[in-house]
């Protein structure tokens, strides 16, 4: 194509109407409705209801599954998971016994009495008790009594919640 035709077709559409009218703003007006499309009819309220009803069952068998499986492994969890927790640690001495140990954790209120010392402290769950010194007889009702053979040293008090 040379510069003498595209000159002239640039001439000619220039010259003739596109079809396309402009409008003032004040005159352009709003419809509302559309032609040939059928707009989403909003959710009936049994739908909403169904779809309630079936989330709450599916959290409710959800926290069942987990009630169920807590029952059968909480236990194996619990032994497993959470060690023994040191509930009290303290040295104990007969008059005119000195102690190695220089620090105490919970230690309990103990009194010596010949060969047996009578211990006041918290009874926790489960507990179990550790000695430096093999015992003949230990109790705890309302305070922890531990008899010896003999003593010849201090005593090493542990007492575990497991």
């Amino acid at each position: 194509m040379s510069d003498n035709e595209f000159n002239d077709l640039l001439n000619e559409a220039q010259q003739s109407e596109t079809g396309i009218e402009m409008a003032d703003d004040h005159e352009i007006k709003k419809v509302h409705k559309r032609k040939g499309i059928q707009l989403a009819k909003p959710p009936k309220c049994q739908n909403q209801f169904c779809k309630a009803a079936v989330i709450s069952i599916a959290i409710i068998v959800f926290i069942a599954m987990l009630i169920q499986i807590w029952s059968d492994y909480g236990e194996y969890i619990k032994t497993h998971t959470f060690p023994p927790k040191v509930y009290s640690m303290s040295a104990q001495c007969p008059s005119g016994m000195e102690t190695c140990m220089t620090k105490n954790y919970n230690a309990p209120t103990c009194e010596w009495a010949g060969n047996s010392i009578s211990c006041q402290i918290e009874k926790p769950n489960n507990h179990m008790v550790d000695t430096s010194i093999p015992y003949e007889r230990m109790s705890w009702d309302t305070s922890l009594n531990i008899t010896f053979p003999k003593v010849e040293h201090c005593l090493h008090l542990t007492i575990w919640s497991i």
